[in-house]
């Protein structure tokens, strides 16, 4: 490189000389030209030096033009130049490699983002969104694959609590709201970003509570449930002990009372316990033991356990079973049958007909329970499965009934991976099918 420099610029310098002689030259023939001569002598003159260190500077840069951003080391004109070269090269390698990194982080928060279950929407100190993943988008309604980001959140959710929210938030007022949208119930939790007490975006964070918001408000249903159930026989024996305790109950009447007050007694201790195994099928806090379970003899144990209630009421209970062994809990297996067959006989008219049947359908073990008994309506079969919840509460109150028998059964089945099925008309009868899968 320093050859043609120093060639380049001995051909500068002989220009140059060549000019300055030129001109002498020219001077010296002033005497014998004419002006106009003269002028245009210098201007070729000055046209030819022009031309000629164009040329060389060209001759000089070419070499530095001709490097590739890309690949400095693929052509070099300047060997000196090459130490220049390696260290943009390195830099460029350097900044690919930090670009690749974040490519991968990206992808890597874009993949986790959408795979979560809760919404997740970023936005900037202004209020618009530069990340959104599919989740909060299904939350919002918005369609998929449409490009949301660099759009105010205004656009995403038109929503007036949330906005405020995200307005409190940018002014550095950390909010949590509670938020319905299409049936759901969401808890948005809008978290700021920023350095030294300046906000420069927003993180918010929507988690789907209808499960929990549904389970509390069921816990505060059964807690006031329970309270009124356990308050009418406490109050029933209460009443007729203080009777008895300041004698006002003749000696032919005290039988009556007594048997009043172990009749209360013991549909309270019922109702605790099928409370207690209600909690425990709920909460899966039981020591449940799992085994074999021979479903068709279950089935006719229940049946003669059953059979003397079944003839008071003039009903006839006949069962019907094929060989079927599930992988189960017994006791809580035992429970499902006997208290769909308690609730076909007790609700059923009399000279009616209760009809059991066990049989294996594939990978599912069948239970039926069908009886002739006073059905169930339209508007309660829906919520026959409910804790508390009576279709005829006059009737069960009558028969003693705890209103927790089909919750039970329900729990029961769910515990078991299977699943329940109701049919009942109204005057006509109930149909109830439990499909419990033979294996665990």
């Amino acid at each position: 490189m320093k050859l043609r420099i120093f060639r380049n610029m001995v051909i500068l310098s002989f220009s140059v000389m060549g000019l300055f002689l030129a001109g002498l030259a020219l001077l010296w023939w002033s005497e014998c030209l004419t002006t106009d001569y003269v002028i245009l002598l210098w201007l070729a003159l000055l046209a030819l030096a022009v031309a000629l260190a164009y040329y060389q500077t060209c001759a000089i840069v070419r070499p530095i033009e001709q490097m590739s951003p890309e690949k400095p080391l693929f052509q070099i004109g300047y060997k000196e130049l090459y130490p220049i070269a390696e260290h943009v090269q390195n830099m460029q390698e350097q900044v690919q490699e930090t670009m690749t990194k974040l490519e991968e982080k990206q992808l890597e928060f874009n993949t986790l983002a959408d795979n979560m279950s809760e919404g997740i929407v970023i936005l900037n100190d202004q209020g618009y969104i530069l990340s959104i993943n599919k989740q909060a988008m299904r939350i919002f309604g918005l369609q998929h694959g449409e490009n949301y980001e660099n759009q105010h959140i205004l656009m995403a959710n038109r929503n007036r609590e949330l906005l405020k929210l995200v307005d409190h938030s940018l002014a550095g007022q950390n909010q949590d709201l509670i938020l319905e949208l299409d049936g759901r119930i969401y808890q948005v939790m809008c978290n700021a970003i920023g350095k030294a007490g300046v906000t420069q975006g927003l993180v918010l964070f929507l988690l789907d509570i209808t499960e929990k918001q549904q389970q509390e408000q069921l816990r505060r249903e059964f807690t006031a449930n329970v309270s009124h159930e356990l308050r009418t026989p406490l109050t029933a024996i209460s009443g007729y002990a203080e009777i008895m305790m300041h004698g006002l109950v003749s000696e032919e009447n005290v039988q009556p009372f007594a048997e009043k007050i172990y009749k209360e007694a013991n549909r309270l201790i019922t109702l605790i316990g099928d409370i207690i195994q209600l909690s425990q099928l709920d909460e899966s806090t039981g020591q449940f033991r799992w085994e074999q379970v021979d479903m068709a003899q279950l089935a006719e144990e229940i049946v003669l356990r059953l059979q003397s209630k079944a003839e008071q009421q003039n009903i006839v209970f006949s069962c019907y079973t094929e060989p079927t062994v599930v992988v189960g809990i017994a006791s809580v297996l035992q429970e499902i049958v006997y208290n769909l067959c308690d609730n076909a006989i007790k609700y059923n008219k009399p000279n009616g007909s209760v009809k059991l049947s066990v049989v294996q359908s594939g990978i599912n073990a069948i239970i039926k329970v069908v009886d002739t008994g006073i059905g169930i309506s339209q508007e309660d079969q829906p919520r026959i499965f409910e804790r508390f919840y009576r279709a005829d509460k006059s009737h069960s109150r009558l028969i003693g009934g705890t209103g927790l028998g089909l919750s039970i059964v329900k729990h029961g089945v769910q515990l078991h991976n299977g699943d329940v099925e109701l049919e009942s008309t109204l005057g006509a009868g109930t149909v109830i099918t439990v499909r419990i899968p033979i294996t665990r």
